[in-house]
């Protein structure tokens, strides 16, 4: 049986980092329209997580992402209903992101990331980029060659 089929569901999102700790947040318009959430969407059965979130953000934000290092998955229960999240941290080729596919887009500092309204796997991820601080990794090193991916699990 069909895991989306039983009350489950496996999102995958980016935590675009750029210098000095700035992410991006996007507000898509199949949520409430108040909710800033971090970029990424549903992923599709037996699809590779990075490869989805790449298309994902070239397509709805014109932005190809580089050093991308998972971070390990957590389930979130919506009452009946289980999310897991697969989260990156990642760097973008370029700076520019378009709302290609989104309401709107912002670059947030850390600090500000909690002003935000954000569904509660968000608010969770934000709560931790502000306590362990910004990401190991250079972000400003010159764009658009991929560099080694560092795992860098919290």
């Amino acid at each position: 049986m069909d895991r989306q089929r039983r009350g489950t569901r496996t999102e995958v999102r980016a935590l675009i980092r750029r210098a000095p700790a700035e992410y991006l947040l996007v507000r898509p318009g199949s949520t409430p329209a108040e909710i800033w959430e971090f970029p990424g969407g549903q992923l599709p059965p037996r699809t590779d997580p990075a490869q989805a979130l790449g298309r994902w953000c070239l397509t709805n934000l014109g932005l190809e992402l580089v050093d991308l290092a998972s971070q390990p998955p957590f389930d979130y229960r919506f009452g009946t209903y289980v999310v897991t999240y697969h989260y990156y941290h990642c760097c973008a080729a370029r700076d520019e992101a378009l709302p290609l596919g989104v309401i709107d887009l912002r670059w947030v500092s850390t600090a500000a990331l909690g002003t935000y309204p954000l569904d509660a796997p968000a608010r969770h991820v934000a709560a931790q980029l502000q306590t362990t601080g910004s990401v190991e990794g250079d972000c400003n090193r010159s764009r658009g060659s991929p560099g080694d991916a560092q795992d860098n699990v919290q």
